[in-house]
């Protein structure tokens, strides 16, 4: 939500509140302080505030069979391409709540699967060692609950 003000000859004064996405910001002392939070920056010059993005909402990573790719933590999006070969995914142990999604790219994983694991299969995939992907297109969302990881 964006809410620019300008006065004018019959309105001059500055506005007491302002609307935001979430909730309402009242300036104390004429200032309104803004802040950005993970991939968000802010900066003001003169009557402009500028919010900017600095990074990518979506980490993607390209990943070709035939391959045993160990996902690192900043990954999000796994997107396989098993076209010459199978593929397996290393999820990564990890202590918070991290979520990653595996997707067939090429809907070749009928004939080469991509299987999913942990490292040394130390953590269960919903009570499981391993998932393996097999049907053309399919993708699955993994969460870390810090016991496991669980599709969603």
């Amino acid at each position: 939500m964006s809410q620019i003000y300008k006065a004018t000859a019959s309105s001059p004064s500055v506005p007491t509140n302002f609307k935001a996405d979430a909730g309402t910001a009242v300036p104390a002392g004429n200032t309104l302080k803004v802040y950005g939070s993970s991939g968000i920056t802010t900066t003001g010059s003169g009557d402009t505030l500028t919010i900017s993005r600095t990074n990518n909402i979506v980490s993607y990573t390209n990943v070709v069979g035939p391959d045993t790719y160990v996902v690192q933590i900043t990954d999000q999006f796994l997107s396989c391409d098993t076209t010459l070969g199978p593929i397996t995914i290393v999820l990564p142990i990890v202590a918070n709540y991290s979520s990653f999604v595996i997707k067939d790219r090429t809907g070749t994983s009928g004939t080469n699967n991509i299987t999913i694991t942990t490292v040394a299969g130390l953590l269960p995939i919903d009570g499981d060692p391993f998932l393996t992907i097999s049907d053309p297109y399919e993708n699955v969302q993994v969460l870390n609950s810090i016991t496991g990881y669980e599709v969603y």
